[in-house]
């Protein structure tokens, strides 16, 4: 039997609208192992230094922006190889005499995290986390400099 213009429409939309909520709830899944990993980690190390339970998700966000600028995109495309603090954004600071530049790209990344769907937002505000680390690394070393 062929299908008129209108039911191929229908079947086609139906099809993409599947295949979107399985992407998305395997992403979801995805982020949630990755999450409770993150979290059990974090835990046992509270639970081994001493920490403070009532800190466990500010130091899992940590944890996540520090895993995206060591294994993620911040590894594959910025890292150059480097340490964290010898990486391109502090030499380009270092020659501009300023960590201003950090600063915008951070604000940068709010404001885009502003406007994306949560997984996606959530991404850039980790990235922005890193790029203000790196703003408190380029004052903390400026101000050991005589």
């Amino acid at each position: 039997m062929k299908l008129s213009k209108q039911q191929r429409a229908k079947r086609s939309a139906a099809m993409k609208a599947h295949w979107a909520a399985k992407r998305a709830a395997e992403g979801a899944q995805a982020v949630a192992a990755a999450n409770d990993a993150v979290e059990a980690a974090v835990t046992r190390k509270a639970g081994n230094a001493g920490g403070d339970a009532h800190y466990t998700a500010l130091s899992t966000v940590l944890l996540r922006a520090y895993e995206q600028a060591s294994t993620g995109k911040g590894a594959e495309r910025h890292a150059q190889n480097l340490p964290f603090g010898d990486q391109p954004m502090q030499q380009i600071s270092v020659l501009l005499g300023t960590e201003r530049g950090m600063m915008y790209q951070a604000v940068k990344k709010v404001q885009e995290a502003s406007r994306l769907p949560t997984e996606a937002a959530v991404h850039e505000l980790l990235g922005a986390i890193n790029y203000l680390a790196g703003a408190v690394i380029f004052l903390e070393a400026s101000a050991c400099k005589p």
